[in-house]
């Protein structure tokens, strides 16, 4: 899902580059996941998507 791709990679840009790419891919599988539930639980894949990225928060909600 591109949209998710791109919504972590922006999210998580100005992190490390030595943990940058780990933190991205984990981050990104449990979003997609999150979209493939909500989308079974009877949501379109965008309604499923806009709700994922809001319930995300910020990446300043991690690393507090």
């Amino acid at each position: 899902m591109k949209k998710i791709d791109n919504f972590v990679r922006n999210t998580f840009k100005d992190l490390p580059k030595n943990n940058r790419e780990e933190i991205i891919s984990l981050v990104t599988v449990t979003l997609v996941e999150k979209v493939e539930d909500l989308v079974e639980s009877g949501l379109t894949e965008i309604e499923a998507i806009d709700k994922a990225v809001v319930e995300f928060g910020t990446v300043e909600d991690y690393f507090e």
